[in-house]
């Protein structure tokens, strides 16, 4: 038989396999023959902690035959349960090992981490009689708070270094650590975490998005400068504006990233206008299509964005030139306008749009129905002389209306 000491030993054996399995299941990754566990020896005390309850006795008992589902649901319940500073220590750790080890889309697992650590740090008498047992001594009360702080915020960082790390590559990872920040900016707290560590949690994720996407602009900012130096000129300049709009795209539309692309591409499209260089500027447009209508809705809806109203407009006017579709030319003339209705070019273009489509009104139009296409060419053209009165192309078109109207007087 065995004795106290081996039987315990056995079962501790027996929570690292365990747990290492609970690890495995929740990261994807099959263990391979005579390799290391993944967790360290340590992380089993988990169970230890759970087994303080007659439930979690009795899942983790469970789990050693081979029946993982009432400790699966023990892992993953809600924080917001009362829990021992050592349970939620633990469990910090297993979850931001979990977060680590699987870059997948769902943040779940790292916010569980962090609800812990912020509940932690709620419970500062752990944490500090922690720290001081490890330092011992070594280090000043400001050099344990700055210890202490750094540990509860480890899985933040963790995904900063992330996103620092691939955001001028766009890789995979770097995208999951921007999408778990920016998750942690929504989430829902435990309600035993004050408000004043719900901000601090806040602040550092939007702190390390803002760095890591800055750091990308900066990088694009110099290259486009080299590029203004650039003999090709406009050529240079679309191409930082390409890669402007995939970093666009890949941040999941960034404001500032758009406010970059809108400012530069506005000197790089009247250079292109000057030039006559259309099918170079109908190109820019279409690059940057999903940045100019978000910016439209952006400014639309959010009074601090007014000031880019004109920029924007701007940008729909040079697209309701360049465009195929007379339709679709004057539904983004008549966006600019709305969004500024003292917009000179959106007013003469849109004007010479409408002029457009009363032509194609009158072209089409045979004796029967020609009262009823008068009257529709006549209410373009009202509309163009408001917006832009005396246009040579308007006072055409009404002397060929009255023309025909004459005739079928």
């Amino acid at each position: 038989m065995l004795g106290t000491a081996e039987r315990a030993l056995l079962e501790r054996l027996e929570d690292e396999q365990v747990l290492e399995r609970a690890f495995r299941v929740r990261t994807g990754r099959a263990a391979a023959p005579d390799e290391a566990p993944a967790l360290p020896a340590r992380a089993a005390g988990l169970l230890a902690e759970l087994s303080q309850t007659s439930a979690g006795r009795d899942a983790v008992v469970r789990a050693r035959q081979g029946d993982t589902h009432a400790l699966d649901a023990l892992l993953d319940a809600s924080t917001e349960t009362a829990r021992s500073p050592r349970l939620l220590h633990h469990l910090a750790l297993f979850h931001g090992a979990v977060a680590e080890a699987a870059r997948g889309p769902d943040p779940s697992p790292m916010l569980r981490s962090v609800d812990c650590w912020a509940l932690l740090c709620c419970e500062s008498d752990y944490l500090r009689a922690l720290a001081e047992r490890v330092a011992g001594g070594a280090l000043s009360r400001a050099e344990l708070d700055e210890a202490i702080a750094g540990a509860a915020l480890a899985p933040i960082l963790r995904e900063g270094a992330h996103l620092a790390a691939g955001v001028e590559a766009h890789t995979t990872s770097a995208r999951v650590g921007l999408e778990r920040l920016r998750a942690v900016g929504t989430h829902a707290f435990p309600a035993a975490v004050t408000d004043e560590m719900c901000d601090r949690f806040r602040r550092e994720a939007e702190r390390l998005t803002r760095r890591a996407l800055d750091a990308s602009l900066a990088t694009l900012t110099d290259r486009f400068a080299q590029a203004e130096a650039d003999p090709r000129g406009p050529d240079a300049e679309r191409a930082v504006l390409a890669d402007a709009a995939r970093l666009y795209a890949w941040s999941g539309n960034d404001w500032y990233i758009a406010l970059f692309a809108l400012e530069k591409a506005m000197g790089t499209g009247w250079s292109l206008y000057k030039a006559k260089r259309w099918e170079a500027l109908s190109h820019l447009c279409e690059t940057l299509r999903a940045v100019v209508d978000d910016a439209a809705v952006r400014v639309s809806a959010d009074r601090a964005a007014l000031p880019y109203a004109s920029l924007v407009a701007q940008m729909l006017v040079f697209r309701a030139e360049m465009g195929k579709t007379l339709g679709l030319r004057i539904t983004d003339a008549e966006r600019a306008l709305e969004l500024c209705d003292t917009h000179r070019n959106a007013r003469v273009i849109l004007a010479d749009l409408l002029a457009e489509r009363a032509t194609d009104t009158l072209d089409r139009t045979g004796v029967i129905g020609r009262d009823a296409a008068l009257e529709v060419a006549l209410r373009d053209l009202a509309r163009a002389d408001q917006l832009w009165p005396g246009l040579p192309r308007v006072v055409s078109l009404r002397k060929r209306i009255d023309r025909m109207s004459g005739v079928s007087a």
